[in-house]
């Protein structure tokens, strides 16, 4: 899928197709996406709007009033080898198991920023965040490695 200010497109192998707040979307404009190994589609707003996941009829919205998710302000998503959506929001990075969410931040975690900009899964799932003060690794516990203004 490709996100623009006008909803999402995506191609169904015969043609292109937009999705709108008129088919279920909260907010037109999708800051950020990604799909899970169901092929479910996450969607993240950052305009205060949360997360709108979306299995190809259904439209669920979650956010921080209805959901464990850290703040409804959503710059990144991506789903590790277990399938388990990681959410990088501005008050931290909240982990979704499709029943339980956690929330790690710098108060309850080694995450070098609360703003979590980017999420990557190594092949061995290890997840690394990218955030505006450097870059952690989760492992099973947090390792940060700091950024020098200088470099």
């Amino acid at each position: 899928p490709i996100s623009f200010c006008c909803g999402i497109y995506y191609y169904n192998r015969t043609e292109w197709v937009n999705l709108t707040t008129e088919d279920g979307l909260p907010a037109d404009y999708v800051y950020t996406i990604s799909a899970d190994k169901d092929n479910i589609i996450w969607m993240g707003y950052s305009n205060y709007f949360g997360l709108t996941s979306y299995n190809g009829s259904d439209w669920t919205t979650y956010t921080a009033e209805n959901s464990g998710l850290a703040s409804n302000k959503v710059y990144s998503i991506t789903a590790d080898h277990n399938n388990t959506k990681w959410i990088g929001t501005d008050a931290g990075v909240s982990r979704f198991d499709g029943e339980t969410w956690t929330t790690f931040n710098t108060e309850n975690s080694g995450l070098c920023d609360n703003k979590v900009n980017a999420i990557a899964v190594e092949k061995n799932n290890t997840i690394w965040f990218g955030t505006d003060n450097g870059v952690s690794r989760y492992t099973g516990e947090f390792i940060t490695t700091s950024v020098d203004d200088a470099d």
